[in-house]
């Protein structure tokens, strides 16, 4: 039944229309979680306490479509949510897909991409990603 319930979830959002509330949100309120450490999710202005960003966007509106309160909550770490959204503590979770995650939970489709890179000092000899080399902890020179 979980699963079927993150299945909606999904299809609510990417058709536009909406499923019925106690599937989103059996307990009358949408309890939805995500990686409080992650400011491309989510984050609250510690100024004003107002939560932006597309996860909360996303929760909002889902809520909003099955006119129903909204719980938005920051969680520790990617296996927190997972288990979260798991043992049934959110009715949904965001988490970035990773394939070891299947079968845990469901995921919906991509609604965000993040480019990532990395910053080096400007004497570094990484001038592109491709320069990048992971060397092995027995091949550095600063490993005892």
């Amino acid at each position: 039944m979980r699963i079927f319930r993150l299945i909606m979830i999904a299809a609510a959002l990417a058709r536009g229309t909406s499923v019925m509330a106690g599937d989103i949100a059996p307990g009358g309120t949408l309890r939805a979680i995500y990686l409080g450490s992650n400011p491309a999710q989510a984050m609250r202005d510690p100024a004003t306490g107002e939560v932006r960003g597309p996860a909360y966007d996303l929760a909002r509106e889902l809520a909003r479509r099955n006119n129903v309160p909204l719980e938005f909550k920051p969680i520790a770490s990617p296996p927190a949510v997972i288990e979260a959204v798991k043992n049934a503590d959110a009715d949904i979770g965001f988490v970035a897909y990773e394939a070891t995650r299947l079968g845990t939970v469901e995921f919906s489709q991509t609604y965000m991409l993040v480019r990532q890179s990395f910053l080096v000092l400007d004497v570094s000899p990484i001038k592109a990603v491709a320069d990048y080399r992971p060397r092995r902890a027995e091949d550095r020179r600063d490993v005892q």
